[in-house]
């Protein structure tokens, strides 16, 4: 498994929810391979987006990411 960054967890994580709200994701101009990849399993389960959105959140502080972009993942 590959290990993705926070910044790449949390795009994938917004095309995956994008499967269940429309325009919840207006454009992605990222690599192909990973909205292939993301969408790959057709819409997740709701709970399990939500908990990965919280492990995301719990992880963000702990990456090397820029403060202001750790605030914003947590905002």
């Amino acid at each position: 498994m590959i290990r993705r960054s926070v910044p790449e967890r949390y795009v994938s994580l917004c095309l995956r929810v994008g499967a269940h709200i429309e325009d919840f994701v207006d454009a992605y101009f990222g690599p192909a391979a990973l909205r292939e990849e993301a969408l790959a399993d057709g819409p997740h389960e709701p709970h399990s987006l939500q908990e990965e959105a919280l492990a995301l959140l719990e992880g963000a502080p702990t990456e090397d990411l820029e403060d202001d972009r750790v605030q914003w993942l947590l905002g």
